[in-house]
């Protein structure tokens, strides 16, 4: 589903029609921008291309789970903090949502006060994600090999070590050091050092 505005939003991503409207009205009350989905695959097609924002689910969605969700979500060069609204049965279960990732829990029958606050605490996770964002983003446009000179570059290898590690020469480093500093707007190397480690690189 496009989104035109860059405005923070709320992904309400239920395949219960009913549901989905009055969540979506609830928030829109608010001042929030509510975009719906029918389902967690179709929201995490979409969401490498969607303004900043959080994401309002249940515990099981369109035939995957919270888990699966979180999961999947968690692997994109994105942050979208999750609500999870579950039924009372569903509990147990959520609280294992919780610890792979969700923002918070909710259960059935909650106050509209409670989600209101629930939502506005995760879009105010926004604020400092975004930059981080934006690193990961950055890292993941990276190529192999530009990849491969960057976790030389974590372990404080010279470019000439570097080099004998990767079977490549010197000036490719330095070529490849160059290419790693125009895609991700560094100025230096501690600065790139500091964002592959802020965006969690794995090497």
């Amino acid at each position: 589903m496009p989104v035109t505005s860059r405005k923070p939003g709320v992904y309400v991503v239920k395949s219960d029609g009913p549901a989905k409207l009055a969540l979506s009205s609830l928030v829109r009350a608010e001042g929030f921008s509510p975009c719906t989905f029918d389902d967690g695959a179709a929201f995490l097609a979409a969401c490498e291309l969607l303004p900043p924002g959080c994401v309002i689910t249940g515990y099981q969605t369109g035939g995957m789970d919270a888990l699966e969700f979180l999961g999947r979500l968690g692997a994109k060069p994105v942050f979208f903090p999750t609500i999870i609204v579950a039924n009372k049965g569903e509990v147990t279960q959520a609280v294992e949502a919780m610890k792979a990732g969700a923002a918070t829990i909710l259960e059935r029958p909650y106050a509209d006060d409670l989600l209101l606050g629930a939502v506005r605490s995760a879009l105010a996770m926004n604020v400092p994600m975004e930059a981080r964002n934006a690193h990961r983003l950055a890292i993941a446009s990276l190529t192999p090999r530009e990849h491969d000179v960057l976790c030389q570059l974590l372990d404080g290898n010279t470019n000439k070590v570097s080099a004998r590690h990767l079977g490549i020469s010197p000036r490719t480093v330095e070529i490849y050091r160059a290419s790693l500093m125009k895609k991700t707007g560094v100025g230096s190397v501690p600065e790139l050092v500091r964002l592959a480690v802020d965006a969690h690189v794995k090497c």
